[in-house]
């Protein structure tokens, strides 16, 4: 089956998406129980702690890592 050059579009444009979010790495990983979240921001970071004060994170620093 011939697949439209529209549809093509689309799921090479989906699969670029895809690609695109899986190769950035996060700034950060919050850690609580049985849930990770990835998260680019300090404001996000200070609202999941402010939902979960018992959470631990990680700072990413590019290359460097910082464990808190």
């Amino acid at each position: 089956m011939i697949m439209s050059d529209y549809r093509l579009m689309k799921k090479n444009k989906a699969k670029k998406i895809l690609e695109k979010i899986k190769n950035n790495s996060p700034n950060i990983i919050f850690k609580t129980n049985g849930m990770t979240v990835t998260l680019k921001t300090k404001e996000q970071l200070k609202k999941w702690l402010d939902m979960y004060p018992a959470g631990e994170y990680q700072l990413f620093d590019n290359v460097k890592i910082v464990f808190i």
